[in-house]
């Protein structure tokens, strides 16, 4: 046995090990610096997973799963290092922020969206098609209802005329817009109303006469004020 002092000093080949009596731990020597060993009398779990011998699963860890009792729970904290259940919620409810934490709202509950120019939400990626006829490239979930200011970049190929449209769960709504093949990309913008929760909001594009790729960039959604952004995005193509 040795002091802690002289654990410092004695321990300082790679594999030497001692017992600091000061301290009441184990000590080795791992080629960088001594280490304290841990034990099964350093942790204050019980064992987790289907453990059955000691118990070294994290505090973190088993405290975490032991909170989640029912499918679907969320854990979320209630300040700095302080965890709390939130059951799963009702079918149909929306999760939201309140005051302090987050709560599951009635479906009726949702966003109204008005037309202006507060960005909710970008698709950036650029997708592009061959079709000669209106193919799907782009699709956003809506969870709110209202109006919405949708814009965005159609680019032509070199000689290919670019056409694209703003759909509402498949079926044409917005102006057809184009760009003359050769042409520089370009952005539109449209007033969009009508929306409800869990519409689908679309861009469909296809070529001119020109078998040659054109595409939508830049996909952007405006509402008139901040709030809940558009949860789900995807390129089709």
């Amino acid at each position: 046995m040795l002091s802690t002092a002289e654990c410092s000093t004695v321990l300082n080949a790679e594999g030497e090990v001692a017992h600091d009596e000061q301290t009441h731990r184990i000590k080795v020597y791992d080629g960088t610096g001594i280490r304290s060993v841990v034990t099964d009398v350093d942790v204050d779990d019980t064992p987790a997973n289907g453990a059955d011998t000691d118990p070294i699963s994290s505090n973190w860890a088993y405290d975490h799963l032991a909170l989640l009792t029912t499918a679907g729970d969320i854990i979320y904290a209630t300040g700095a290092g302080v965890w709390a259940r939130l059951p799963k919620g009702t079918t149909g409810y929306f999760l939201r922020a309140a005051a302090s934490a987050p709560e599951w709202a009635t479906g009726t509950t949702v966003p109204n969206y008005g037309a202006g120019n507060v960005l909710l939400h970008t698709s950036a990626t650029n997708s592009s098609s061959f079709s000669a006829t209106y193919v799907k490239a782009k699709e956003l979930y809506i969870p709110g209802a209202g109006t919405l200011r949708i814009a965005f970049d159609l680019v032509p190929g070199t000689t290919s005329a670019a056409y694209g449209r703003i759909y509402q769960n498949g079926v044409a709504v917005g102006t057809e817009r184009s760009v003359a093949g050769g042409g520089a990309e370009t952005n539109f913008s449209e007033d969009i109303a009508g929306w409800v929760a869990a519409d689908l909001l679309q861009i469909y594009i296809h070529r001119g006469a020109t078998a040659e790729a054109v595409s939508v960039n830049d996909l952007k959604i405006y509402s008139s004020s901040a709030g809940y952004d558009i949860l789900t995005a995807q390129d089709v193509i």
